[in-house]
C-alpha cells in the first residue's frame, strides 16, 4: 500500500494527477509581465536620459526656459504623431527651512513659533513606560495599540 506524506502531497510512486490550480496560469502571466515592465522601464529611463542630455547640449529655449528639438519629419506611433521633442522646464517653491529658522528666529521668539509651531507627537515607547509605572492600564494600552492588518502581493523566487 502506498502512503501519502503528512504534508498531503502524494509520496512518491504514487500515479495520482495533481489538478491544476487555474490561477497558476494567471499568476504566470502577472510574473512575465512585471518581468517585462521591469525591463521596459529601465529601458526607458536609459533612453529618457539619453534624449534629456541630447536636448540640453543641442535644443533651443524657448521665453519659458523648455529647451526643444525639432525633428527632421514626423514619427507616428499608434495614430500620434511626434513633431518635436521637448525638455519642459517646471519651476516650484520650496521653503528652505534653515533660512525661515535663521529669519524668524532673528526677528523674535513669537515671530519664530509662529513659523515653527509645535506638534505634538506620540512617542509609544512612553505608553510601555507609563504602563509599567502603573500610569496607564492594561486595557487602556489594548485601546491605544491596536493591531491594523494589510496585505501585499508578491511573487516568490527561490
Amino acid at each position: 500500500m502506498i502512503e501519502e506524506s503528512s504534508d498531503s502531497t502524494p509520496a512518491v510512486g504514487t500515479s495520482h494527477p495533481i489538478p491544476l490550480d487555474p490561477v497558476i496560469p494567471t499568476f504566470r502571466e502577472w510574473a512575465l509581465l512585471k518581468a517585462e515592465n521591469t525591463k521596459l522601464t529601465t529601458r526607458m529611463n536609459k533612453l529618457r536620459d539619453e534624449i534629456s542630455l541630447a536636448i540640453q547640449r543641442r535644443g533651443y529655449r524657448d521665453h519659458k526656459g523648455s529647451q526643444f528639438i525639432d525633428l527632421p519629419f514626423p514619427i507616428t506611433v499608434e495614430g500620434g504623431e511626434y513633431i518635436r521633442i521637448k525638455r519642459e522646464r517646471r519651476v516650484s517653491i520650496v521653503a528652505d527651512i534653515e533660512a525661515a529658522e535663521r529669519i524668524t528666529r532673528a526677528r523674535s521668539e513669537s515671530v519664530y513659533a509662529r513659523a515653527f509651531p509645535p506638534v505634538p507627537t506620540l512617542n509609544a515607547d512612553e505608553l510601555y513606560v507609563l504602563l509599567q509605572e502603573g500610569e496607564l492600564t492594561a486595557e487602556e494600552m489594548d485601546q491605544i495599540m491596536v493591531q491594523k492588518e494589510s496585505y501585499a502581493f508578491r511573487g516568490l523566487t527561490s
